[in-house]
């Protein structure tokens, strides 16, 4: 199970969904994957010194890599391997709902 935020931390976001696909690895979306496909990037994390959000895209993300982040749901309830669990990325309703609304 994967829960989230699969670009803007590593190096090969390409190569990891790809495994992630391959896998039939079921995901849960993270808020940097949203920022990715350009869902509330205002609330995108800032450093100290930036004036503008950061671009998590920057990386050049194919078509079909922003078509999967933005595919999963903000939450999984299921069973995988035999086990049954919860998912989630944030909170229980939605990674929206840990930022102030405007």
């Amino acid at each position: 199970m994967c829960r989230g935020d699969l670009v803007d931390y590593g190096v090969f976001p390409a190569e990891t969904i790809a495994l992630l696909r391959e896998h039939s690895i079921p995901c849960v979306r993270g808020n940097h994957d949203r920022w990715a496909v350009g869902r509330s990037c205002s609330d995108a994390p800032r450093a100290s010194t930036d004036a503008e959000p950061r671009d998590v895209n920057s990386g050049g993300l194919s078509a079909s890599v922003l078509r999967f982040l933005a595919d999963p749901p903000t939450g999984w309830n299921g069973a995988f391997d035999g086990t049954r669990g919860a998912v989630r990325h944030d909170t229980p309703g939605s990674d929206m709902s840990a930022f102030p609304q405007k």
